[in-house]
């Protein structure tokens, strides 16, 4: 053993790291026994999960304005819920000093908070505009609870991928309408 000391603060570190990765410990995944056995070491060792889950689930004022915008725009088919930023929301959002990355943060709280929790449906998309990837490119962002739907396999036709259930893509479109009838057609397809 290198006998080095662990520093100020690692057992919370790991843990943040640990929480974020499997969603609160709600993920399914093959090696639970490894993951709870590891969380519980970092307890023993002063890791608090409150506090972890209380500094992911931390929101500011325009966090809020982008899951209006998006509860606002908010619909489904028969077994999925989606949602879109409109570009003019995306447009005087850039416009305003706000940067990509600010919108994507309040995105992804909706997706990973609301998104699979409306009127009984597990899974769905959000759309919004990508200024970094082009003009006339919208990010793709879906989520399914575990076994509901492989949404990796829609994003793949949407030059995109990831896991069955958390995946992205992108499309090019000359409006977010047209964007969205996109996404749909991949996933009649699918």
């Amino acid at each position: 053993k290198l006998r080095l000391k662990k520093p100020d603060g690692c057992a919370q570190t790991a843990m943040l790291g640990l929480y974020a990765d499997t969603g609160g410990f709600a993920y399914d995944n093959k090696r639970h026994s490894d993951t709870f056995k590891l969380a519980d070491e970092l307890v023993s060792e002063g890791a608090k999960i409150e506090e972890v889950k209380d500094a992911l689930n931390q929101f500011s004022d325009d966090d809020m304005n982008v899951f209006a915008e998006l509860a606002q725009n908010t619909s489904h088919e028969a077994d999925y819920n989606y949602s879109f930023l409109r570009d003019e929301f995306v447009n005087d959002w850039l416009e305003s000093g706000k940067t990509a990355a600010e919108l994507h943060k309040g995105t992804e709280g909706f997706i990973n908070n609301f998104l699979r929790s409306i009127g009984g449906r597990k899974w769905g998309f959000v759309v919004y505009k990508s200024i970094l990837r082009g003009e006339d490119m919208y990010s793709i962002s879906f989520r399914a609870i575990g076994g509901v739907k492989d949404v990796s396999v829609i994003a793949a036709r949407l030059n995109g991928g990831g896991h069955k259930p958390s995946a992205g893509g992108n499309v090019q479109a000359p409006d977010i309408h047209e964007a969205i009838q996109k996404v749909q057609k991949a996933i009649s397809n699918s």
